[in-house]
């Protein structure tokens, strides 16, 4: 909740990656946050503290932004929460006519994810990226 802008997100990641729920107050407040480095660690930590009360907070900073850099976050936290009632949110996304290639990829990676089935779709899905050939192939 202190030094915005400056090592405030390092806080969250590490609340997140230490796995400390005492924490999930204070990153749920940051989600708000303008420094966007911040709301982007502190919606991953809550989706590694397997917040589940906290996905509807998650969908709605993502359906507030477009900054690439909170998007990517918040997918991969309702990954990290299976929370398959997001999928049709995570779709959304990938219809935005200027979502960025690598936001695209990222999301259906999350997609994947919460379907159970992220590992085994990783490689072909790289595949595929490098040609779409290589990647029929990989799945034949």
């Amino acid at each position: 909740k202190n030094h915005k802008f400056t090592t405030a997100y390092s806080a969250a990641r590490i609340i997140g990656r230490k796995g400390l729920k005492q924490g999930i107050k204070v990153l749920r407040s940051s989600v708000d946050s303008s420094d966007s480095l911040l709301q982007a660690n502190a919606l991953l930590a809550l989706g590694r503290l397997a917040d589940i009360d906290s996905i509807p907070l998650i969908e709605h900073a993502m359906e507030r932004t477009r900054n690439p850099l909170v998007l990517i976050h918040a997918a991969t936290a309702l990954d990290e929460l299976h929370s398959v009632g997001s999928i049709p949110l995570l779709m959304e996304l990938l219809k935005l006519h200027r979502a960025p290639p690598f936001l695209r990829d990222e999301v259906i990676l999350s997609i994947a994810g919460i379907l159970g089935f992220g590992e085994w779709f990783y490689g072909h899905y790289a595949r595929f990226l490098e040609g779409a050939h290589l990647g029929v192939e990989s799945l034949e």
